[in-house]
């Protein structure tokens, strides 16, 4: 597979998580729109980006709860919805392992800096 067949596989993948991503199973239909199988396009998105399709969503979901909970009032469970993550611990669990703090330490951590300036 040429480069640029390649750039373009990505370039789809990823237009379609950063449309989706709020979605439980956004991937779900990818291969309707890239039409490619999973194996293939996987492993070519990862060659390319360097992440696994999933850690590329965890990472947009978790860049996504943080400006969320820097921005919205939003309660931990609302952002974790809003984010495409439909279970509390779940989330919990996701950016603890992310960000090294839990969304509502991170929180805190924002205000008080906002308090702080």
């Amino acid at each position: 597979m040429e480069l640029l067949q390649q750039a373009e596989i990505v370039d789809r993948i990823i237009f379609h998580i950063e449309k989706n991503f709020r979605v439980k199973n956004c991937l779900k239909d990818l291969h309707e729109v890239i039409f490619v199988e999973y194996p293939v396009y996987e492993k070519v998105f990862q060659e390319q980006v360097n992440l696994t399709i999933h850690e590329y969503i965890v990472r947009l979901r978790t860049e996504q709860a943080v400006r969320l909970l820097e921005e919205t009032q939003l309660d931990v469970k609302e952002v974790a919805i809003a984010v495409g993550i439909n279970g509390y611990f779940e989330f919990v669990r996701i950016f603890e392992k992310q960000m090294g703090i839990s969304p509502s330490k991170y929180r805190n951590q924002i205000c008080k800096a906002k308090v702080v300036k």
